[in-house]
Parts: structure tokens; C-alpha cells; sequence
């Protein structure tokens, strides 16, 4: 395939390009643009030249003809390589918004192409300050993506922004940051010329994901309706009931099909998302005849068909919105509340690129509670939340699987799916086709039935308990239980194995038990041959947990932070000498590797005293203090040194409460300088990277 273009410019359109405004040029609100790519100024794809009619080439790039505009500004030509030179601080007084960036056409050449792209550098930028834009021809629009990898990335359904009239695929290549770069080339590689390694080989660290609510510290879509709260009846006008306990009337995606007289479906989109959310005029945009109406932190600014521009400022309390009336044969639907600067892009932008940065240091995603898999009620495939379900934030079903997809090829993260534990055996045969049809095939996929089948807080334990009794695997019903769980575990296994190509290794079957009880573990890899098709046995080395204790209330009350610090220290270097070792050995006995689902500190009352506000606050301190760097990253340093391979931090984002402080991060923004267990794992990736 051919590189014929190259038209690098900021601040002003190359002339070639029909002049013109990027949908995201003036979408930042003024001198702080959100994202780098808003300082672009670029035609739409319609305005690009044909590829018959770029200019004689300028230069050579290995092989390939590449033009540049007239008067490039922090992109420039030399000899056979791209050179870009950025000048981007917002932060810095006063503060700098210039980029450099590169348009390349590609024409290609027939040859069914991957899905993903390579550059060659000659002088590598920073990770993190890398954008890559493609022109979508169909939609006329651009799709962004902040690149994980800056020489090997992949982009979903590449072929899909190929012209139909002359094969181009435009691509706009964006370095931000303060660091001079030099591309040598820009190219799409064909099918056969794809490596079959996995891009996440050998991956030591990975991070849960938090639920998605309303209240949820990870700003996860640029659509904020995605993350609605489920329809509550109320009254028209709101006479101050919240749930007047009607039945409302439902379509099949969950939107309101029809309001009886005098009655309004509310929806919560953010709740307590003060300094989370930013504040700004956000776009709803709805299909659909009636009325819409918003309270709370939001406020209507312009308004017609189909169309509101709102006003909201995220405070302590609550962003709502309302359908107050629906036309019965054309009831209002397909309902999205788009994030400030995200109206032109958000349908190729799905998730927000702060989002995508915050999860881009990880190797693997697990999306246990994305899928609500506690307690899960699922078992038909046709009961799962779908992208077409009004919100993702249903708090039974979870969120629908194609975005767990297209989340782990939009960021190269392997992807780890919990089972519901009643799914059907078709429900499984349908999510492993679906996986093994869009997900990035040098992506890896871990495979675990449900999560903590072990732990009989959850509705899955005692459904396992009563299979396996019901089944005589034994009449102690603990042993029933792991022996059902390891015994159905092996049945989803080889389900995924009769739709994976055979000898596929995309697949990791993953067993899990309790860490700090390894018969738990030998009683499940033992059972029914299953160990002769999983890949690892999973366990969650939490430490800290005894200090929220009942019988260790007093204690823990005349502790301060330094001896709560010293006390998980001391429980981390215990549970790890021998739990992670006993776990470790015994897994290699079955041919397996130590893997751990969850983990991290467990500083959590339970059982009463979770009510005790100084044990709480003790405990939120030791969090926040910059000690806990050095508590996790000794703990993951005796993971690694007893056994432990890929780590699964619990998890991203949570708001702390007495419930505890799960999160590595208490919001997606946070001043990483303020949040000790991310820095703590950070040190960990680059130590076992060197």
C-alpha cells in the first residue's frame, strides 16, 4: 500500500484541505481545550482531496510519497522523516496550547488489512501525548483515539473508514506534550503481514472496574445517559414524591412507551459528581415526540426538537432528568446527554479520553462488577443488557458486552468476563462467539464462572451449594460447593474451547479461590480433570482485613496512622510468605500459574463496625497517606517473589465511605500526586518493566 499525502498544519487548514473548522476545533469553551485534538483545524472528511489529485510527493518515507502543505507550523520535513515539535502545558503559566500534527493518506491497495496500524519512529514522543485521528467517510465525521502504544495500536473495524472511491484512508497523527518527535512512516498492515503474538504477553498488572451508576468516580462515556439511574414514576408537575410507586409503561429497551395523565419517568444521570464531572453546557439529544424537562444541578439554556442545550454545575446533590409527556406512537427514545466538547465525535468517541487515560497503564481489564456478577439473576442470553438498553447502569444486568469489547480493543487490554452463574449453556456459547468475533484476536481473554463462588455472602455461593448437593458431589456442603463450582467451571471451559478455532490460545480458562483458605483451591483443581483445561488459578490477596474486626475494635480504636500503615505491612509480608507460597506451590502441582483476581488493602468495618466513625476516618487517612505507596508497592514486590503473576488491583475508582476505600484512585481525575496506592502500583509497573 502506498502513503501518497502527507499535510501537516496547526493553527491554520492546509489550503488542500478545503479550509474549514474541525467538528472539534471550538468545542473546549474558550483557552483550556479538554483534549488536544480540539486545537485541530481540519476540514471535515468531505473536504479531503482525492488521491488523484494530492501534488507531486516531497520526499521519500520508507518507500512510500508523502506532500506537505506550504507553511507547516510544529510539524516540519526532514529528509525522510515527520518531525513534530509540540509546545502543550496547560498547566503552565501562561499556559501553552500548541500541537503538532500530520494528515497521511493511505491508499491502499486492495489487501484485506487488519485492524490496526503501525508507526515507525525515529524519535519516539511520550506515550500519553499521542492522538490518532481517522476520518470516518461515511459519517463525515473524525473518531479520536489516545494511543496506549505509539508504534503498534489497534482500531476497531479499520475498513470501515476506507473510501470507496479510491481506497484512501486518511489519518491524522497528533503529538501533545512538550517532547520532539520523528515519524518515519505510517502504515496499515495487511492480514497475512500480522503477527499472531499477543500484545499482552507475560502481563503482570491489571485493575478491576468499578460498577457504573450515576454515582460512579470513573467518567466512562462521553454520553452521560449511558450512566442513568432506572425510570422512577413521579408526578406532573413533581409534587415532591420521589417514587410514587406506579407501574411504568416500558419498551423493550427500557424507554417510557406511553405516561398514563399526570405522571413523568425521572431519571438520575449524576449524583454527588462535584469536582468528578465538569461543569458546563451539555447537549441532550433525543428521538421522538414530547417533552423533557431537567432539575436539580441542571438548568435548560436553549431547547427545540430533538435538541437541549443544558447548563450543569455537578454539586453534592443531583442532576435529573424528566419525560414529562411522550407521543404514544412516537414516544421519545434513543435519549443522550453528551459531555461538553463530545457532540460531533461521540459516536466513534464512545468512552472519554480521560477515561481511556486513567485505565492505559494496565495490561488487563476485569469486568466483574461492569457485569453485576454478584447476585446476578441472568440466564438467558436474550435477558443481557444490549447498546440499544436505555442505560448501562441497570443494576441487575450490568453493562451490555460490546462495550467491554470495544473498550479492551479501544485500549489493547486483555479483557476478563465473569459468568453469570445461572447462565445457560447457550448464553455461554453465545458470549464466546460474540467474543471471538470482535474482539481483537491478539488480545487475550480470561474466562472465570462467576466471582467468589467461595464466599457465601453471595447468591452464587449457595446457588453452587445447593447444585452440588442436589448432584451428591458430596455430603459436606462446602465440598459440594467447590466441587459444583469447579465442575461447571470445567463445562463453560469447554464451551468457549468448541467455539474457539481449535488450539486457539485467546482464551485464559481461570479458576479462583480463596487465598487465605488454599484448600479451597486444592479442592477445586482436583475435582472432575478441570485443571487439565484451565490456564491459572486465581486468589484475592487483600491485606488489612482483621483490623475492622469486631474483636479488634478496640485495638484498631488506639491505633493511629502510622501503626494501622505498620500492621498492613506486617499482614502483607505474613499473607504472602504463606498464603501466596502455599497458593503458588499448589497451582504449579496442577500445571497452573498464580494469578490474583483481586486485591490490595481491605481496610473495611465489618459487622457493625463500619458504624464506628473513628475507625472509618482512621482508616481513610491510612489510605490517603503517602505511606501506602510504599505499603503497595512492598506488597506487590512479595506477590511477585512468592509465586504471584498477573496482579488485579482492586479497583480503578471508588468513592470512599464507611463501606471502604476500594479505590486506587477516589475519582478518575484525581491529583495523582494525592492518590499513594496508584503511585504505588505505578512504581511496581515501571520496576518490573526494567
Amino acid at each position: 500500500m502506498l502513503l501518497v499525502g502527507v499535510l501537516g498544519a496547526c493553527g491554520g487548514a492546509p489550503e488542500a484541505l478545503g479550509g474549514g473548522n474541525s467538528p472539534q476545533n471550538n468545542l473546549s469553551g474558550g483557552n483550556n481545550p479538554s483534549t488536544p485534538y480540539q486545537t485541530v483545524s481540519i476540514g471535515k472528511p468531505s473536504t479531503l482531496p482525492a488521491l488523484a489529485d494530492i501534488g507531486d510527493p516531497g520526499a521519500e518515507i520508507t518507500g512510500a510519497d508523502f506532500v506537505i502543505s506550504p507553511a507547516p507550523v510544529n510539524m516540519s520535513v526532514a529528509g525522510a522523516n515527520g518531525h513534530f515539535a509540540p509546545d502543550w502545558n496547560p498547566l503552565g503559566v501562561p499556559a501553552t496550547f500548541d500541537t503538532a500534527w500530520g494528515l497521511y493518506m493511505l491508499k491502499l491497495d486492495g489487501t484485506p488489512i487488519s485492524d490496526r496500524m503501525k508507526l515507525e519512529w525515529l524519535d519516539l514522543p511520550s506515550s500519553k501525548h499521542v492522538w490518532v485521528g481517522l476520518a470516518n467517510f461515511e459519517s463525515n465525521k473524525w473518531a479520536w483515539k489516545q494511543v496506549p502504544d505509539v508504534t503498534n495500536f489497534s482500531v476497531p473495524n479499520l475498513t470501515n473508514y476506507v473510501r470507496e472511491s479510491d481506497k484512501a484512508l486518511a489519518v491524522v497523527i497528533l503529538v501533545a506534550g512538550e517532547q520532539n518527535a520523528a515519524l518515519t512512516s505510517v502504515t496499515a498492515p495487511d492480514v497475512a503481514a500480522e503477527s499472531e503474538d499477543f500484545l499482552n504477553d507475560g502481563a503482570f498488572m491489571g485493575t478491576n472496574l468499578e460498577f457504573i451508576t450515576d454515582s460512579s468516580r470513573s467518567i466512562v462515556f462521553t454520553d452521560v445517559f449511558k450512566t442513568a439511574r432506572e425510570w422512577i414514576p413521579q408526578t406532573v408537575p413533581f409534587n415532591g414524591t420521589w417514587d410514587t410507586g406506579a407501574t411504568l409503561d416500558l419498551d423493550a429497551d427500557g424507554y417510557p412507551a406511553s405516561l398514563s395523565a399526570g405522571q413523568a419517568a425521572a431519571a438520575v444521570l449524576m449524583n454527588n459528581q462535584v469536582g468528578n464531572y465538569p461543569s458546563g453546557t451539555y447537549v441532550c439529544l433525543y428521538d421522538g415526540t414530547g417533552t423533557i424537562d431537567f432539575r436539580g444541578d441542571a438548568t435548560v439554556t436553549s431547547q427545540a426538537a430533538g435538541r437541549m442545550e443544558v447548563f450543569i454545575d455537578p454539586s453534592a446533590s443531583l442532576t435529573v432528568l424528566s419525560i414529562t409527556d411522550t407521543d404514544e406512537l412516537d414516544p421519545i427514545r434513543n435519549v443522550r446527554l453528551i459531555m461538553p466538547g463530545f457532540e460531533e465525535s461521540y459516536q466513534t468517541q464512545t468512552f472519554h479520553p480521560d477515561f481511556l487515560a486513567a485505565v492505559d497503564p494496565f495490561s488487563v481489564l476485569r469486568f466483574m462488577d461492569w457485569g453485576r456478577t454478584n447476585d446476578s439473576p441472568i440466564s438467558q442470553w436474550s435477558e443481557r443488557t444490549t447498546t440499544n438498553t436505555f442505560s448501562q447502569a441497570d443494576t441487575s444486568n450490568g453493562v451490555a458486552v460490546e462495550y467491554m469489547i470495544e473498550l479492551a480493543n479501544e485500549t489493547e487490554n486483555d479483557m476478563w468476563i465473569c459468568i453469570p452463574h445461572q447462565a445457560t449453556d447457550q448464553y455461554v456459547t453465545e458470549l464466546a462467539t460474540l467474543i471471538r468475533d470482535t474482539l481483537d484476536p491478539q488480545l487475550h481473554c480470561y474466562v472465570e464462572y462467576s466471582n467468589e463462588v467461595w464466599n457465601n455472602i453471595f447468591d452464587q455461593a449457595s446457588h453452587a451449594q445447593t447444585q452440588g448437593l442436589n448432584a451428591g458431589l458430596s455430603a459436606d456442603p462446602y465440598t459440594a460447593q467447590m466441587r459444583f463450582y469447579a465442575q461447571r467451571s470445567k463445562e463453560v471451559f469447554t464451551l468457549f474451547e468448541t467455539v474457539f478455532p481449535e488450539g486457539s490460545e485467546q482464551p485464559i480458562m481461570t479458576l479462583a479461590g480463596q487465598s487465605t483458605n488454599p484448600w479451597t483451591g486444592l479442592t477445586i483443581m482436583a475435582w472432575d480433570d478441570v485443571a487439565d483445561l484451565a490456564d491459572c488459578y486465581a486468589v484475592a490477596p487483600y491485606f488489612g482485613n482483621s483490623l475492622g474486626l469486631p474483636a479488634n475494635e478496640a485495638s484498631t480504636l488506639a491505633m493511629n496512622t502510622a501503626q494501622v500503615l505498620a500492621e498492613c505491612d506486617s499482614q502483607s509480608l505474613t499473607k504472602h510468605t504463606n498464603d501466596t507460597g502455599t497458593n503458588a506451590v499448589n497451582a504449579e502441582a496442577f500445571g497452573l500459574e498464580l494469578i490474583a483476581y483481586e486485591g490490595g488493602q481491605h481496610l473495611v468495618g465489618v459487622n457493625g463496625v463500619e458504624n464506628n466513625q473513628t475507625i472509618t476516618d482512621l482508616f481513610l487517612d491510612a489510605n490517603r497517606d503517602s505511606g501506602m505507596r510504599q505499603v503497595y508497592l512492598d506488597d506487590l514486590r512479595r506477590w511477585d517473589a512468592n509465586g504471584g503473576g498477573l496482579y488485579m488491583a482492586f479497583t480503578l475508582t471508588w468513592a470512599p465511605t464507611k463501606f471502604g476505600a476500594w479505590g486506587v484512585l477516589e475519582s478518575q481525575n484525581q491529583d495523582r500526586q494525592t492518590a499513594p496506592k496508584w503511585l504505588g502500583i505505578m512504581d511496581y509497573i515501571a520496576e518490573m518493566e526494567n
